[in-house]
């Protein structure tokens, strides 16, 4: 997973990033092109994240780095270290706070579920999800509803 979200990245980068579905599949496209077969965007006021399954996590972080800096019409070094990157387990406990509105500005906001199936839905629909996101995603969803 790598993203800007609001305790690391500043208003300005996250406002370049928020967009509409259109351009959340635009970034989903950019994601296939680099050669990535799972992943998912989720654009919201709080967060531009791409989260994906991938076996080449080092690779998959510079690639995914390079396109939100591209979608932010910004320079990468300059992006770089405004952008936070989980893996493995953190990454997990990360999906379930943000699906949870854990990792929200304001905590248990309801809209957050919503948003986080509406990316997961259009992921589904791009033809970018897999086993693995799925299997992540199916879990964080069913763990909310808990």
């Amino acid at each position: 997973m790598v993203g800007a979200e609001h305790k690391r990245a500043p208003v300005l980068l996250r406002d370049h990033l928020q967009g509409d579905e259109s351009d959340s599949l635009r970034l989903l496209m950019r994601c296939r092109e680099m050669g990535l077969d799972q992943a998912m965007v989720l654009a919201t006021c709080d967060r531009c994240e791409v989260w994906a399954a991938v076996t080449d996590e080092t690779r998959a972080a510079a690639d995914i780095t390079t396109l939100i800096a591209e979608a932010a019409g910004q320079d990468l070094a300059q992006v770089a270290g405004q952008l936070h990157t989980l893996s493995d387990d953190t990454a997990l406990r990360y999906a379930f706070g943000v699906a949870a509105s854990l990792e929200s500005q304001v905590i248990g906001e309801p809209q957050v579920l919503g948003q986080v199936k509406d990316a997961y839905r259009l992921t589904t629909r791009s033809g970018m999800s897999g086993s693995m996101l799925d299997g992540i995603l199916q879990a964080a969803l069913a763990a909310v509803k808990r």
